[in-house]
């Protein structure tokens, strides 16, 4: 059976139960992905002062691993461990941002992150997963579906 899982208030979205709400797709903020390992779970959220949260124990307790406003994806290699957190501005914005940094990847989910936007046109990660074998596959705005 399926439980619901206490977030963070910094994670979602604030609305009042019982009325009416729909997502503005130009401010919304509240989870977008999740990736999961053992016990730990990785949720990226978009957002102003979000980015990638990370739970070491099944979802009962979150810390902010990755800082990032435009954060829209996460996977983690099954084989390796590695996780892999993307951004992109171009679905909020129509064109660039700064804060848009594409493809991060850290060998343990936590810190240590390094940018892997290595063939990419563009800093722009909208969705990650990993295939079997370790294949990585991006969609990436304006770019297409990229493979590594």
């Amino acid at each position: 059976s399926w439980e619901k899982l206490d977030l963070p208030s910094s994670m979602v979205a604030s609305w009042t139960p019982g009325q009416h709400w729909l997502m503005n797709s130009y401010d919304y903020v509240g989870p977008v992905d999740a990736a999961a390992l053992g016990s730990s779970i990785w949720v990226a959220v978009v957002g102003s002062n979000k980015g990638l949260y990370r739970s070491g124990d099944w979802g009962q307790t979150w810390s902010l691993v990755l800082n990032n406003d435009y954060l829209r994806t996460v996977a983690v290699d099954g084989t390796t461990g590695t996780v892999y957190a993307g951004s992109s501005s171009a679905l909020d914005t129509g064109g660039f941002n700064p804060g848009s940094s594409g493809l991060h990847r850290s060998s343990d989910g936590v810190g240590n992150w390094v940018s892997d936007n290595r063939g990419l046109s563009f800093p722009f990660a909208m969705n990650i997963r990993i295939g079997p074998g370790g294949t990585r596959w991006l969609i990436s705005p304006g770019q297409g579906i990229m493979k590594s």
